[in-house]
């Protein structure tokens, strides 16, 4: 479950980075490094410089950073060639499962009211938190996918059906990302 981004040649520096591990907002990366022709002398990365006096083997630089931060890197080679890149890991949004059931407030999907339960036209709420990692639930807005400004969470509903929803996270400087999640209602006695 790897997330690998590969970043085209550029000055005979090749730059690439994979997602080790993340957790709790932090993101462990391993940066490799290297420069067949003329070897790397070093490597800055935020608040350091590590040095690798010239060396032509691909070098792998292990890192934590935070999602939702950019972090710049550059890498110069003995010959004087620099490459610079940034690296941007964006934060996911993370949806609870959903509560479906008669309180405007509950978000505990295990407090759902039980399938093919309901009368047709009982009116039941469909409720669930979103997230944005490790910026909270304040980041996060949940609207109606087909809906208005106003179709939003608790969203009544009084029959069976899939229902579709926008959640959208906004963190830094209003950079935004977007998650469909789906809904699906079989509440109602058939």
């Amino acid at each position: 479950n790897l997330n690998i981004t590969e970043v085209e040649n550029e000055s005979g520096i090749d730059f690439s980075y994979e997602i080790v591990k993340r957790e709790n907002g932090k993101v462990k990366i391993l940066i490799k490094v290297q420069d067949r022709e003329n070897g790397i002398n070093k490597v800055e990365v935020p608040g350091d410089a590590i040095i690798l006096n010239g060396t032509r083997e691909e070098k792998g630089i292990d890192l934590e950073i935070e999602v939702g931060t950019e972090y710049k890197f550059k890498v110069i080679s003995t010959s004087g060639k620099e490459r610079e890149e940034t690296i941007l890991i964006e934060p996911e949004i993370i949806v609870g499962e959903a509560y479906i059931g008669t309180s405007t407030t509950e978000t505990d999907s295990t407090k759902s009211v039980p399938d093919n339960s309901q009368t047709k036209g009982t009116t039941l709420y469909i409720n669930f938190k979103a997230t944005l990692e490790k910026f909270g639930t304040s980041a996060c807005t949940v609207k109606l996918k087909v809906g208005t400004d106003s179709d939003t969470l608790p969203y009544a509903i009084t029959k069976n059906g899939t229902y579709t929803f926008v959640v959208t996270g906004t963190y830094g400087n209003n950079k935004t990302i977007t998650k469909e999640v789906e809904v699906k209602v079989n509440k109602y006695q058939t």
